[in-house]
């Protein structure tokens, strides 16, 4: 993302060496530049997404609770009583 802040500078110094107004020569650079982060980090997590998807054995994130643990009774806690 740096290049992208590097890209809005350059494009502000070119269009102000061009004469042009403020407005344009504030508003046009971001809006690219906007654009372009977007694209770029929505294919950055395509491929990251890709690459997990294609690696052997994906296991599941999920924790499924144990069978054996349910059979058993869940632990009373008492306050005693003086």
């Amino acid at each position: 993302m740096t290049l992208v802040l590097l890209a809005l500078s350059l494009l502000q110094f070119t269009l102000n060496a061009l004469g042009l107004p403020i407005y344009i020569l504030l508003f046009l650079p971001m809006v690219i530049c906007v654009v372009l982060a977007y694209f770029l980090a929505r294919s950055r997590v395509y491929t990251r997404f890709q690459e997990a998807s294609k690696q052997p054995g994906h296991k599941a994130t999920i924790k499924l609770p144990n069978p054996k643990m349910a059979d058993k009774p869940a632990l009373k806690t008492s306050a005693k009583k003086s």
